[in-house]
């Protein structure tokens, strides 16, 4: 296994295989969250009322993009569904995920709630169907999405040196474990936290 760390993106090789790390944590907020959360300060800006996300991670993400569209408590504003989250990521980070799906031929995502995961596999069947869709399950979440799910592998001690989270390092393992088990050749990874 070889390992490539540039500015925006980490390769590994592993034999004729390729798995592409794309960090969607990297922004001013240092989270995956703030694609989601411009999208929802931008539903509350037309809405004229501050949301209220129960997830505190988007929770303070919106309120940090914009501290009048953000609730601190529930029935401070109106509740956000899931379905609302799924819809942000669609719009606001799917499109980019899925910009690089000609030369995959398939996506891995980490699975909290799903929404991510669902949100990717949507945009996907849309815009490059036949991309296999994998799950790293990791919270209570839903993977339904998926066409294949896995939980976190073993960590390769040289990817332990990245700024990697636990969510990140899992979905690189599960996709070094998938991409052998069901032949795949060319992997995004969708990493969503750093350390």
């Amino acid at each position: 296994m070889s390992l490539e760390v540039e500015e925006a993106r980490i390769v590994i090789r592993a034999g004729p295989r390729r798995i592409f790390g794309i960090p969607t944590y990297l922004n001013m907020l240092g989270s995956v969250k703030m694609a989601p959360a411009r999208y929802l300060a931008g539903v509350a800006r037309a809405e004229g009322r501050p949301l209220y996300a129960e997830d505190p991670r988007l929770r303070r993400a919106l309120e940090a993009i914009c501290s009048e569209c953000a609730a601190a408590e529930a029935g401070e504003g109106r509740a956000v569904s899931r379905a609302e989250v799924v819809e942000a990521y669609y719009n606001a980070l799917a499109p980019q995920l899925l910009s690089l799906a000609p030369s995959i031929d398939s996506i891995v995502v980490p699975c909290y709630t799903g929404a991510l995961g669902e949100a990717v596999a949507r945009r996907a069947e849309e815009s490059a169907p036949g991309v296999a869709l994998i799950a790293v399950k990791l919270g209570e979440g839903g993977c339904s999405w998926a066409d294949a799910v896995y939980t976190a592998q073993a960590v390769d001690e040289r990817l332990k040196s990245l700024n990697l989270g636990p969510a990140s390092l899992a979905a690189i393992s599960a996709a070094l474990k998938a991409a052998e088990e069901l032949n795949l050749y060319s992997t995004l990874v969708v990493l969503t936290d750093g350390r």
